[in-house]
């Protein structure tokens, strides 16, 4: 995250902060990465405006721990003699960016 300068470019409506490091935005929104699993982080957020800051608003977020990423137990179904059709729900928190699913028959892996 980059650390304001003193002149903010006109324009900027929104600032987060984190800790002492600071990311200026005129997006409501934003991505903050990097965090530690089971962690609680203060956010705050306020407004820039021509006639300076705004009152900070404060939320305290938990991030999810890291085995908080198991997907619901798998379901099945039979197709015929030698075939069964498989399916499971998403996790409901994911721990980083999920990449893909990987599914093993009898320890081997079958699908990745």
């Amino acid at each position: 995250m980059k650390k304001p300068s003193s002149a903010i470019p006109a324009g900027l409506k929104c600032e987060t902060r984190y800790d002492s490091e600071y990311e200026c935005t005129n997006e409501c929104g934003i991505t903050i990465s990097s965090l530690s699993a089971s962690t609680t982080y203060q956010i705050d957020v306020c407004v820039i405006s021509n006639k300076g800051k705004g009152p900070r608003v404060t939320i305290n977020v938990v991030t999810a721990s890291a085995g908080d990423s198991n997907p619901a137990p798998p379901t099945f179904s039979i197709v015929g003699r030698r075939e069964i059709h498989i399916k499971w729900q998403p996790p409901e928190v994911l721990s980083g960016r999920f990449s893909r699913y990987e599914l093993l028959c009898n320890k081997r892996c079958i699908y990745s």
